[in-house]
């Protein structure tokens, strides 16, 4: 695995530019900075994203995804981007998970 290696090469890590993704469940989230965004699956949510800013709201209670879509829009886009080059698959489609 080599997502590691520009670091070991010494270029710098940007954390405003830098993302890490995750999904289960149906649920998944992605966090660049101090911005993440989880989507929450109709069954056991709102059946879209929130966001919030960790930094400033560590338990994240409030939901800034309506105050800052173009925050949202850009992380989303950067999840579907890793979600297609990863090849990674929507459990909630594929497996229906969330039927019943």
């Amino acid at each position: 695995m080599r997502v590691g290696l520009p670091l070991f090469q010494g270029e710098i890590h940007n954390p405003n530019t830098a993302f890490t993704g995750w999904g289960l469940f149906g649920y998944c989230a992605i966090r660049r900075g101090n911005w993440k965004a989880v989507y929450h699956p109709p069954s056991r949510g709102k059946d879209g994203w929130e966001l919030c800013n960790v930094e400033q709201d560590p338990g994240e209670l409030n939901d800034l995804a309506d105050i800052r879509q173009n925050i949202l829009q850009s992380l989303i886009t950067d999840w579907e981007q890793s979600y297609a080059k990863t090849g990674m698959f929507d459990t909630k489609t594929e497996f229906n998970v969330l039927k019943g």
